[in-house]
């Protein structure tokens, strides 16, 4: 909680956040934090899917009884309040330059360069570091290792 209010003072601070291009780096850097958020997201996300589930049960089992509409009802609640928490840690990630990519594994992009063209860095929770990208349109099936020595000039691979 004390992290994310840290998070809150500083993005108050901020009225205009330009795109930016991280270099492995600067995404390793990233990793203590967001690994922290991903946590967060990853169990959020399952609540998520076991509220929308047991939702689903209700609103297809026909008639209710007096109780199950009321279940139905707490139900809707919070997973409305459950779904502005998770567009909370998605402003959040923004502000932070990356963008969540899968709420379910924690996979994150961070926007970069190479070779003059927008590419993304790409790490999710549980990988020790960024050490895949892809390119912008290719998504998580197009993952590559990063070489472990990157053409010089290559401002997000360095």
């Amino acid at each position: 909680m004390e992290r994310r209010n840290m998070i809150k003072k500083k993005l108050m601070l901020t009225t205009t956040v330009q795109k930016k291009l991280f270099t492995v780096d600067e995404a390793n850097a990233r990793l203590p934090l967001l690994r922290s958020i991903a946590r967060d997201v990853t169990h959020l996300a399952a609540e998520l899917k076991d509220l929308h589930e047991r939702l689903i049960v209700l609103q297809t089992a026909g008639k209710l009884e007096p109780e199950q509409e009321r279940e139905m009802n707490q139900l809707a609640g919070q997973l409305d309040l459950k779904q502005q928490e998770m567009a909370g840690y998605e402003r959040e990630l923004g502000q932070l330059g990356v963008e969540l990519k899968d709420a379910f594994v924690g996979l994150v992009d961070f926007p970069a360069e190479l070779e003059g063209r927008e590419i993304c860095l790409c790490w999710k929770l549980g990988e020790e570091r960024v050490a895949f990208w892809h390119e912008a349109d290719a998504g998580f099936a197009g993952r590559r290792p990063l070489s472990p020595s990157p053409p010089n000039g290559n401002r997000g691979l360095s």
